[in-house]
């Protein structure tokens, strides 16, 4: 029996890594970067950030919107906090004990531009939320005035 002869195929040698490469999460880059935005806000470096969020304007802001009948949520929104932050805070600020759900009076003007929206096609939905009002006080209004839902 013969021997067959193999052909060696020889191909030329990849580059070698001079070191060993390590996988880094490209997440990982970021979230350094918010740490240290984090400490510098901390310890107070970057000038235009003020240290404390409940300063003089905001505290002001707080109860100007809670006198005004103003919904916490609304209230919430344009301070720039979480509810159940500003609600803690008004108890803490205001000392009303505990908050019950309130609503604006409507006067006359309201009420009829409730009705005419209504009539118009608009949703209770859209218009509780343009009114900054709950749904079910327009609701209410509606049903006191007689519109049929």
């Amino acid at each position: 029996m013969s021997e067959a002869r193999v052909k060696k195929i020889v191909l030329p040698d990849a580059p070698k890594p001079t070191r060993a490469v390590k996988y880094v999460d490209p997440r990982e880059k970021e979230r350094q970067q918010r740490l240290s935005e984090h400490r510098n806000i901390v310890l107070g470096v970057k000038s235009d950030i003020p240290l404390c969020f409940w300063d003089s304007a905001r505290k002001s802001k707080l109860k100007r919107l809670w006198e005004e009948g103003w919904q916490v949520k609304y209230i919430a929104r344009e301070v720039g906090c979480a509810e159940s932050v500003c609600r803690d805070r008004i108890r803490y600020e205001i000392k009303c004990g505990r908050l019950d759900k309130r609503h604006k009076d409507a006067d006359e003007e309201t009420i009829q531009s409730i009705i005419n929206r209504f009539k118009a096609g608009e949703s209770l939905n859209t218009i509780s939320k343009e009114m900054k009002m709950s749904r079910y006080f327009v609701t209410k209004i509606l049903e006191e005035k007689g519109v049929k839902q």
